[in-house]
């Protein structure tokens, strides 16, 4: 029982870990583009 409860307590935690790359993965493609938007209005100006 209690590798069982351990198996599906590793499978949560990867499903976890691979959200959260994926969220910073996002969040620093975000960022760049507001990076390239900012340098864009910079040279506008």
């Amino acid at each position: 029982v209690t590798s069982l409860l351990l198996e599906g307590e590793r499978r949560k935690l990867a499903v976890l870990q691979r959200e959260l790359q994926v969220a910073l993965e996002e969040g620093g493609s975000v960022k760049v583009k507001e990076k390239q938007r900012q340098e864009l209005l910079h040279a506008i100006s």
